[in-house]
Formats: C-alpha cells, structure tokens, sequence
C-alpha cells in the first residue's frame, strides 16, 4: 500500500500543535523524531487533498509569533519501505524502574523482575521512546495491581496496554486507526496477552455506544491536548468513582486547555508531572 508522507520540520514549541494538525486532517498515525532537530511526520493515503493541512502549518506563527517558521514536504512511500527505513533509530529502551521495549527484531535477556514489552509498531506509531510515553509507563508502574480495568484510548501500537496487561491488569484498548488495531493486535500476541486485552476498531463515543462495560479504575490517554479534552465528557460515563484519569501527550502551552475542559465535566486534577516541554495530568473525579 502507498501511503503520502508529510514531514515538518519545526521547533520543539510547534511540535504539539503540529501533531494537532496532522491528527485534524486525517492522518493515520504520526510520528515525531528528535534526532536532528523536530521533525513531526504524518501518513495519509494516497489520493488525500493536503491543501487544508498546508494552511494549518503555515497558519501556525500566527498563533506561535517567536517559533521557527515551520517547513512542509511530502513525499510518497510503500508501507513496506517505511517500516524498515527507520528500524536503526529504534533500540531496547528501559523506562522507569523495571519496564524494557523490545522491538521484535532484536535480542534481549529478560532480568528479574523486568516488566519486558516485545514490540513492533509498525505503521502504529508507537515505539516508548517519546516524554510522553515515557511518563505514562513510569505511572503504570506505580499504580496497575492484579485484576485492575484499565481503558486505552487511542492505543496506537499498544504499547501502554500491553504494558499494563503485563502487569496484571485487563484493558480494553480503543483506536479509530484500522492499522493501529492490526498492528495492536499482533503485538498483543506477541506479549502472549491477547486474552487480557480486548481491542476496539472505533471511538470511545462509539464504544460506549454499543457496549456497556464495567467502571474502568485507570483510563490513558496519550494523545493531544485537543483530543484529550473532548473526551473528559465520555470518560465521566465509564470510569470508577475512585478511578484516575492519566492524559499524556500535552505540550505545556496547552495544560490551561485541558483544565478547562475538566473542570467542566468534573474533574479534579490530582497530579502533573513533567518531561521536556511535555506534561502528564491525572485526574479524579473526586479529587484524590
């Protein structure tokens, strides 16, 4: 399959707002990598008209006047040629006490105690190397205890369900991504997790809509500041009275948005930690 691939190159500040765009115009994932500068990607299928898109990215030193002007360029890519270009940046990565990324290809040990991830995210966008991954896991491995519900959204390649199915948990994993969902599938397998992870093809509005789950204790989302704070509304319906909302992927600039859309549905944040430019939020329907 032929997939259209964008790639802007911007600073650290735009990065966010870049992924925004993307998102807002359709991609089927986005990747952002820091090896030489920010540079944000996104994939799109073939026949997609971008002229919306390139307004947005060239609309963006209007919002961010001090920011580097962002630079757009497309280029058209085989899933196939995509999926190994970029498999010499991706290692085995340790985050937090115990957690350590596998990717599929590679070798590695298992040490006592080690949470181990086995993963290939494929054309899912997710590889736990990024801030705000990164927070997330730290937090998963705080707080998941055996039997735990824990809701994903936006799962991607899977990695944080995964992670908490490890762990002990049961999760329910949600992408509107078709390949998200392939690509989550396989790696759920490959974990040997399949049967403590339930995936969803849709939206958390549409999952709810035809299912009517138990109370989740945990709900992640890593996605943007934009999405995140649509979803306030439809997480009061399934979350635990006690449970605790974990939103990542927040560029500092946008926390006040977040909060707003909270403290209209309810809740109360109840941590904020922080990463680079990046901010974890949590929060309680009860305050803590």
């Amino acid at each position: 399959m032929e997939w259209l691939e964008v790639s802007v190159s911007c600073s650290r500040e735009l990065e966010e707002a870049v992924c925004a765009a993307l998102y807002e115009a359709g991609a089927n994932g986005v990747a952002v990598y820091t090896h030489e500068g920010t540079e944000v990607r996104g994939y799109f299928g073939r026949e997609k008209d971008l002229s919306g898109l390139r307004r947005a990215i060239e609309n963006l030193p209007v919002f961010f006047p001090f920011s580097r002007r962002p630079y757009l360029k497309v280029k058209t890519i085989c899933e196939a040629d995509w999926a190994n270009a970029w498999k010499e940046y991706y290692d085995v990565t340790h985050i937090g006490e115990r957690t350590v990324v596998v990717p599929s290809w590679r070798s590695y040990q298992r040490k006592p105690g080690e949470v181990v991830i086995v993963l290939d995210p494929g054309m899912a966008f997710g590889t736990g190397t990024h801030p705000t991954t990164i927070m997330v896991v730290e937090e998963l491995e705080r707080r998941i205890t055996k039997g735990m519900r824990v809701l994903d959204i936006g799962t991607g390649s899977g990695i944080l369900a995964a992670v908490a199915a490890v762990i002990g948990a049961d999760v329910v994993a949600i992408d509107k991504d078709e390949v998200a969902i392939r690509v989550a599938r396989e790696n759920m397998k490959r974990n040997e997790v399949d049967n403590r992870v339930e995936l969803y093809h849709g939206t958390l509005e549409t999952y709810l809509a035809r299912h009517a789950p138990l109370p989740f204790d945990l709900v992640l989302a890593n996605i943007t500041a934009n999405v995140i704070a649509s979803l306030f509304d439809p997480v009061s319906r399934c979350i635990n009275p006690n449970g605790l909302f974990i939103t990542s992927g927040i560029i500092a600039s946008r926390v006040a948005v977040v909060m707003e859309a909270a403290r209209q549905s309810g809740f109360q944040r109840v941590l904020e930690r922080g990463m680079s430019e990046w901010k974890l939020l949590a929060f309680s329907r009860r305050g803590g």
